[in-house]
């Protein structure tokens, strides 16, 4: 019989994550965080302050398996075209519970299927558990058709099963058998990166998961459940709480001798592609698909002083994969510095940044520098729903001498930018 091979990765993730479980959470009995801890953090962030998978689950589920009926409560599920579906439905404790089960009956197929459990699955469960790995339907039906079951068993070694599992849940230690329980992760497993010396720092948290400090970049216990910490030291503004950011966070943080930006968000099990599997496939064929809108706020410092921002930032992907953030600080923002474009791909580095017009109360970025730090997350369950990142600039600039005299007018020396935005998905207009 197969086994997943997939101990290793997992526990070591379980053992940076403090546990599976920390808040007693089994199963879907408690799907988001608890409303008393959540209130308790709001003064420093929206985030979670502990996720699971359970709602990616059900909602890769449904997204994959057409007929599957699997429901996915207390979300905004997006269609395969971008748009927003129905599928609210209620919060209620039973109906989580419900679904999870519901869709959970759909991985344990595929699992029993492609481990040899059962060798001889019925077309619709075979189909099934094609459709969950991410085949196609009409290539299941030919080859079904044409080459018989067995060779169809055989092709799910291709799909890379046992990463895709346990991609959602935890391994039994010994057997390595999955144990059907949805990944969990506390907030102090999440890394904010920052624009001070490329460090990063991560939220410290009680027996309950109230953040009582922070570590790294900055290091203090904070002050009761304010957003300050240090007794007034450092302070924390979030500018993701704004958007109710649910997975990822970016903001800026005052008291270390020169504002900082920062941004990060769930990593290890919240990144989400931007388009949907049967958009990749028309992509993949050729074909043509809209492209993706986020719309959201951005934090600016510039030369380590000067703080800038705007709340009309506005993020572009294009089928390849391609992103374009535009962050019009002077056009429609607080007016006292460049338009600022920066350009990338998803799930890589920023490449580019572009400083338009001039600067209206300072010199002149000219964009021949260079990036020092970046990063950007694109967050969600099923699709990506929100945005979060950060990018380090600097450039250098020569002196001005009298070429009279031979004299330094002004010495030269070095221009920073640093930005933290998110932004969240624009649901596509149905045109009805």
């Amino acid at each position: 019989m197969k086994k997943i091979v997939m101990l290793t990765s997992v526990l070591a993730l379980a053992a940076c994550a403090g546990g599976k479980d920390n808040f007693g959470m089994n199963n879907v009995e408690r799907i988001d965080t608890p409303t008393s801890i959540q209130s308790r953090n709001a003064a420093v962030t929206s985030i979670q302050a502990g996720t699971n998978n359970a709602m990616g689950m059900m909602a890769y589920t449904a997204l994959h398996i057409e007929n599957s009926g699997v429901v996915v409560p207390n979300t905004v599920l997006l269609t395969s075209d971008g748009r927003e579906s129905s599928y609210r439905g209620t919060q209620e404790k039973n109906f989580q519970s419900t679904q999870y089960e519901k869709a959970l009956t759909y991985w344990k197929n595929l699992y029993n299927i492609w481990s040899g459990k059962d060798k001889n699955p019925s077309k619709t469960n075979l189909k099934n558990a094609w459709l969950l790995a991410g085949g196609d339907a009409e290539e299941f039906e030919s080859m079904y058709k044409k080459d018989g079951k067995d060779y169809v068993i055989s092709k799910l070694d291709n799909f890379g099963i046992g990463d895709l599992i346990s991609s959602f849940f935890w391994s039994d230690k010994e057997s390595g058998e999955p144990e059907w329980q949805p990944k969990f992760y506390n907030l102090d497993s999440v890394y904010f990166a920052t624009s001070y010396n490329g460090n990063s720092f991560s939220f410290n948290l009680d027996s309950n998961g109230v953040i009582k400090g922070v570590s790294g970049a900055v290091i203090a216990s904070r002050d009761g459940d304010s957003n300050t910490f240090g007794g007034g030291m450092y302070t924390i503004t979030s500018y993701g709480k704004e958007l109710n950011l649910k997975y990822s966070d970016f903001g800026k943080i005052d008291g270390v001798g020169q504002p900082i930006v920062f941004a990060g968000g769930y990593d290890k099990i919240k990144l989400a592609p931007v388009f949907s599997e049967s958009e990749l496939k028309t992509i993949n064929a050729g074909g043509i698909v809209s492209d993706v809108n986020f719309s959201g706020k951005a934090v600016g410092v510039v030369n380590k002083s000067q703080t800038v921002s705007t709340e009309h930032a506005v993020l572009t992907v294009r089928k390849e994969n391609a992103f374009d953030l535009s962050m019009p600080f002077a056009t429609n923002g607080s007016g006292d510095f460049h338009d600022v474009r920066v350009s990338g791909y998803v799930g890589k580095d920023i490449e580019g940044i572009v400083f338009d017009g001039t600067n209206p109360v300072g010199e002149n970025f000219n964009g021949d520098g260079t990036i020092e730090t970046s990063r950007m997350g694109f967050y969600g369950d099923a699709l990506a729903t929100e945005v979060a990142g950060m990018v380090s600039y600097s450039e250098q600039y020569d002196a001005i001498v009298d070429k009279d005299t031979g004299e330094v007018i002004t010495p030269g020396g070095t221009r920073t930018f640093d930005a933290a935005f998110g932004l969240t998905r624009q649901a596509v207009d149905s045109g009805k």
